[in-house]
């Protein structure tokens, strides 16, 4: 990680490297975030974002505020004690001298169904172990995963693979496994060679109709021994692929904002060429942005981009997640994070120039706040994500969101939890769409860290 000139201070004060004392006061002393940001006078999130940078594993939220000498059970032990010992929450809980809060928040973090209240009064059932031909249908022709049959016969994972073995039925390997988790099956050696063979698909084309990389789809070539074709022949093969119509390169490149490179995966035929049509059809190139000036003009035409570049601003050496957030709406625009975050320190008086002129068409937000306020930043979010295609708006954008507002937000829930819940409320109820649901979500995490915090406390 590069260490900013705050690091570099902090690592003179301390005597030693800023990773070395986090990983001893973290990991070994398992002092919180919050109790290690007061000795190094930063807010709990620059810590967290710290550790990561680090490769420390984070603990969550439960796992913190654990009592010293108490250990988080895994997956398989929950699972064992709530499902196959049929035991409830408060028994756990008593086990293990925690609250039964606890217990329950740890099954949902772990997928675990908890039981309704007149499944619980039930005694358990008694267990019948399923014959080979029930574990083959399940698992061989219906392909039901594991931990779905365990669910089904009310055992544990462990219990099930210890009967596939027993009967002798071929766990499959955990490359296919993962695949049936994400919904998708390995094709058979008779569709593959349908696919490659005879329609003449290349490795690429195979692995987006299936939802995998091109390396999987290789790989299975290599395992059901058909032979892979060498690049003299793909380059055969590729001189005879339909050469892409006007219309169908737009509708990719400028309706679709694809890439160079998905557009060649989707077609079989290579990046330059695609560059090279796009040119000939004179449908106009997307400019990488390469220079300060360059940067400043997509910020004035992009009320997006200059909403996000102005609160990163804002969020100073805690802009990690808004960076990742850029990068992935302007796919192509920046070679990198790097080059991103470099133009964004370059053009840092310009951004602030532009935010104070009112070209955000936030006047009567710029007028409240002054620069460097990071109280700005849940404004100038709601306005970046209110003029965000819908189509661009995945899970994985939202959950940057909201670690963004966390950043902003914890600091203040520090010191003053209900006024902070009070503010995040109002903000929830006068928004709409996207941006009340990210706020909604903001909120129930500040409410289950109350919760978990009232319940911990009467165990000290």
């Amino acid at each position: 990680m590069k260490k900013t000139a705050k690091i570099l201070a902090l690592e003179n004060r301390l005597g030693e490297s800023l990773e070395d004392f986090l990983r001893r006061e973290y990991l070994v002393n398992r002092r919180s975030a919050l109790q290690i940001s007061s000795d190094l006078s930063v807010g709990d999130p620059t810590v967290r974002n710290w550790l990561r940078k680090y490769g420390i594993p984070v603990r969550g939220i439960s796992e913190a505020m654990l009592p010293e000498g108490v250990t988080k059970p895994t997956k398989e032990q929950l699972e064992r004690m709530y499902v196959y010992e049929f035991k409830t929450t408060t028994q756990i809980a008593q086990e293990l001298d925690l609250s039964n809060t606890v217990i329950s928040i740890w099954l949902k973090e772990y997928d675990i169904p908890i039981r309704g209240r007149s499944a619980a009064r039930l005694a358990p059932k008694r267990l019948t172990k399923p014959t080979k031909e029930q574990l083959e249908q399940w698992y061989v022709d219906e392909k039901i995963i594991p931990s779905q049959i365990a669910k089904k016969v009310g055992v544990n994972t462990s219990t099930i693979k210890d009967w596939l073995r027993e009967y002798h039925i071929q766990i499959r390997n955990p490359s296919e496994a993962q695949l049936l988790r994400v919904g998708i099956t390995k094709p058979t050696k008779e569709e593959l060679e349908k696919w490659y063979v005879h329609e003449e698909k290349n490795a690429a084309q195979i692995g987006e109709n299936v939802g995998v990389p091109n390396g999987t789809v290789l790989n299975w070539l290599k395992e059901y021994d058909i032979p892979i074709r060498s690049v003299s022949e793909t380059m055969l093969l590729r001189k005879r692929l339909t050469k892409p119509t006007k219309e169908q390169l737009e509708q990719w490149y400028v309706s679709e904002r694809k890439s160079f490179a998905q557009i060649a995966r989707d077609t079989g035929l290579g990046q330059t060429t695609i560059r090279r049509y796009l040119e000939r059809y004179g449908v106009p190139l997307r400019t990488s942005v390469i220079s300060p000036q360059q940067f400043l003009n997509l910020l004035q035409k992009d009320k997006t981009a200059r909403n996000l570049a102005a609160a990163s601003l804002f969020l100073n050496d805690e802009s990690y997640d808004i960076e990742q957030v850029i990068i992935g709406l302007y796919d192509g625009h920046f070679k990198d994070q790097e080059q991103l975050h470099k133009l964004l320190k370059q053009s840092e008086k310009e951004i602030y120039r532009i935010i104070e002129q009112g070209i955000t068409n936030l006047g009567f937000y710029i007028g409240r706040f002054s620069i460097g306020d990071r109280s700005i930043v849940p404004v100038l979010l709601g306005e970046a994500l209110l003029n965000i295609p819908g189509n661009k708006v995945s899970q994985s954008l939202e959950e940057k969101m909201v670690r963004i507002l966390r950043l902003t937000y914890s600091p203040k829930f520090n010191q003053d939890p209900d006024g902070t819940m009070e503010d995040i409320r109002e903000r929830m109820d006068s928004s709409k769409g996207r941006v009340k649901g990210l706020y909604r979500k903001l909120y129930q995490h500040y409410r289950e860290v109350k919760k978990l915090e009232a319940e911990l406390s009467c165990l000290n």
